[in-house]
This record gives C-alpha cells, sequence and structure tokens, in this order.
C-alpha cells in the first residue's frame, strides 16, 4: 500500500499533467469523475481508491477508502459525486455551474453569499456579474419552492428551519474563523494577499472569497494555515454535515436505544 501511494505522489511530482489525455499517458487508473479535476486512482491492492483534486498546480487528497466504502458513498454514479461535494462544502462556482439550486441548506447558503457578494462587488466589479447569476438561481428557486401557488407542507416548513440554523452556524463559524485568521496575520505582520502569496493564491480577490466563505479552503490551505498561524484545525474546518445525513445517523440512533448515546440540536452540525 505504502509503495503504491508513494508512486501516485512521484507521478504527480513529476509530471506536468495539462488535460487527462496527459494524465491518462502516466497514470492508466485515473478516471475524471468531476468537470472541475477531481480524479480517481485506483491503488489496487485492498481496492483502495483515492480522490483527488487538480487546481491551480496543486493536488490534494479530497478522500480516500476501499472500493466497497466508494460504492456505499457514491454508489458508482458521477452525479452522486457531484452531489455530495456540493453538501459538504459550498462552492459558489459549483452552484452556478449546475445552475440550479437543488436543496433549502444550499439555498440558505446563497442568501448569505448573495449578501457577501455584495460587499465584494465593492472590491471587485467582477463579483456584480457573479452575484446577479446567483440572485437568477435564488429567484428561480423562491418561484418554484416559496411562490404563494406553492403547496408549502409542514416537512418544508421544517426543512427549511433546519436548514436556516445550519447556515447560520456555518456563517458564524466562517466569521470567527476570519477574525482568527486576520489576527494571527496581524500579530506576524502580514498582509492577507501576502500570505495568499504563501498559499498559492496569487488573486487578492480569490483570498477574499476564501476568508469570507464564498469560496472553500483546500485542504492543503487548511493544514498551511494550522502549521503556519497556529490556529487548531477545530476552529478552521467546519464539521457540518448533510441534512440527510443527519437524518440517517439521528434514526439509526434512535432505533439503536441506547440511553448513554445522545444527540442535542447542536451535535452533528458544527462544532
Amino acid at each position: 500500500m505504502t509503495k503504491a501511494i508513494d508512486k501516485l505522489i512521484k507521478d504527480i511530482d513529476e509530471n506536468d499533467w495539462k488535460n487527462q489525455i496527459d494524465l491518462n499517458k502516466t497514470r492508466t487508473d485515473a478516471d475524471n469523475v468531476h468537470s472541475d479535476g477531481f480524479y480517481f486512482f485506483d491503488i489496487n491492492i485492498h481496492r483502495t481508491m483515492i480522490l483527488i483534486e487538480f487546481q491551480d498546480g496543486e493536488a490534494t487528497v479530497v478522500w480516500a477508502g476501499t472500493h466497497q466504502e466508494y460504492e456505499t458513498t457514491f454508489k458508482n454514479n458521477r452525479n452522486t459525486i457531484k452531489k455530495w461535494f456540493m453538501e459538504t462544502q459550498f462552492n459558489i462556482s459549483e452552484l452556478i455551474d449546475a445552475g440550479k439550486i437543488q436543496s433549502e441548506l444550499d439555498f440558505e447558503r446563497a442568501l448569505i453569499a448573495d449578501r457577501k457578494l455584495r460587499i465584494l462587488s465593492k472590491e471587485n466589479p467582477r463579483y456584480k456579474t457573479v452575484r446577479k447569476k446567483l440572485r437568477d438561481l435564488i429567484e428561480q428557486y423562491e418561484s418554484q419552492h416559496w411562490s404563494a401557488d406553492s403547496k408549502i407542507s409542514d416537512e418544508k416548513l421544517l426543512e427549511s428551519d433546519v436548514a436556516e440554523f445550519l447556515a447560520e452556524k456555518e456563517r458564524l463559524f466562517i466569521q470567527r474563523r476570519k477574525e482568527l485568521i486576520r489576527k494571527k496575520l496581524k500579530n506576524l505582520n502580514l498582509t492577507q494577499q501576502d500570505f495568499g502569496k504563501i498559499l498559492g493564491h496569487q488573486s487578492k480577490s480569490y483570498m477574499s472569497e476564501l476568508m469570507n466563505g464564498v469560496s472553500p479552503f483546500s485542504l492543503k490551505d487548511l493544514i498551511v494555515i494550522n502549521r503556519l498561524l497556529k490556529i487548531e484545525l477545530v476552529d478552521l474546518v467546519p464539521t457540518i454535515l448533510s441534512q440527510s445525513e443527519i437524518v440517517k445517523i439521528r434514526t439509526t440512533i434512535k432505533k439503536l436505544d441506547n440511553p448513554k448515546l445522545k444527540l442535542s440540536k447542536d451535535d452533528l452540525v458544527i462544532a
């Protein structure tokens, strides 16, 4: 196993892959499962699979597991893989590319992102275009699910309440993280833009997106922030689960009927 992973790391380091054709010349096991550069690599031993994102010349491990775990999580379905990314992290580019808001949680996140983009638009006019696309999706979702003609059930209202709660917890987490990072940068006499260069992000506006939670930090970003700024990972990584997963876990725990295993409203959301 170790040799196979070392070989994958060596292949990544030694090759300047420009597209999937170049990649497959070196790694015939590479399977492009997402248009934004996500690839599964079959490590063979124990049928281990590693999902890697290639972005800005960097490779980040996003998921790893056995083939059986892959089937359980992604059900051998590329659409399920995309949905998994949408549920576990908010990425405005992903949402706009999808052309549709698909859940109450993403709807609430989009409303928060809209307010943030209004502020970011003052820094960079290009965000006006992004915000316009996002607002179109918000209006489309509202028209379909929350118009006067829509049949709004009690279940829909409950889903909306839970989504609003999760999105607000996430917003507060991101705000607290931003304040922690800025405080550390100030102590080190580093600007946000300079620190972005350390992370490999040359764009000032992109660093603003990351800091404000409009785009997600990569795992590599968070590790560097943890090591250089000495901020605990628990303060950097939002531990949010999708609503469907929370319901499944709570239902299973209820069936187990174990008095020692109890969950409060805040459990399984964000630490």
